[in-house]
């Protein structure tokens, strides 16, 4: 059962009609009238029963709510600028195990020629997020927000996560330190700097996700994905 997406308020049997965009999207799927899908929307995720097709778009009328179990854990994912398609790869797997905030950051050791002008990118990126939420069928969309310098990573984040090598310990065993709410910082394919491990000594836990080296995308997804499973246990 395939899931798309209804921007407004639903109310069950009442009938309602999809955008000129995710309409076009139902035809590519080849619905037929009857046939049942899942919407998520502002409200909710419900299932829908396609009605009719007028004028180009497509109606439905809701049958259900349905009722996902609460999030165990709010992820904020702040991770090193890297090579665009690595960026997008992080956005992608970032939303498929559980991210609900991407934050880019800038640290000492991040390319410079990797930095991202987000605001001229945005479109393209919340495209790419709303695609993976879709394709995941989970109920909210993450945010995508400015980035940040690594220092400034400290004054509003809440239960900062730093993933390195260095004194750290295997993030399986730091499920307890793992609260409602956790930030997950990743660092450039060169890790943090000295300086910044520093910096960061008393204002952060230390996790590792392995012996091996991770990809920064790799490691973001794999820091996501281990707290996510931490957290239901």
């Amino acid at each position: 059962m395939a899931q798309f997406y209804y921007a407004y308020d639903i109310a069950l049997g009442k009938e309602f009609f999809f955008s000129e965009k995710e309409s076009a999207h139902l035809k590519v799927f080849r619905v037929k009238k009857g046939e049942k899908i899942k919407v998520f929307s502002p409200l909710g995720r419900y299932e829908v029963s396609i009605k009719d097709f007028k004028g180009g778009l497509v109606s439905a009328l809701p049958l259900r709510k349905i009722e996902d179990p609460p999030k165990q854990v709010k992820i904020n994912l702040f991770f090193s600028f890297v090579e665009k398609s690595a960026f997008e790869e992080i956005l992608r797997k970032g939303t498929e195990t559980g991210c609900d905030s991407f934050i880019p950051i800038i640290c000492e050791f991040t390319q410079k020629n990797h930095i991202l002008d987000i605001k001229e990118k945005r479109e393209r990126f919340e495209e790419i997020i709303f695609s993976s939420v879709k394709q995941c069928e989970r109920p909210d969309i993450p945010s995508l927000l400015e980035p940040v310098e690594f220092k400034e990573i400290f004054s509003f984040a809440v239960n900062p996560f730093i993933f390195s090598k260095e004194n750290s310990k295997n993030i399986c065993l730091l499920s307890d330190k793992i609260s409602k709410e956790i930030s997950a910082v990743i660092g450039p394919e060169g890790g943090f700097s000295p300086s910044e491990l520093s910096y960061a000594e008393n204002k952060a836990v230390f996790a590792s996700l392995g012996p091996n080296i991770l990809r920064t995308q790799t490691a973001a997804a794999a820091a996501c994905a281990l707290i996510s499973a931490l957290k239901s246990k």
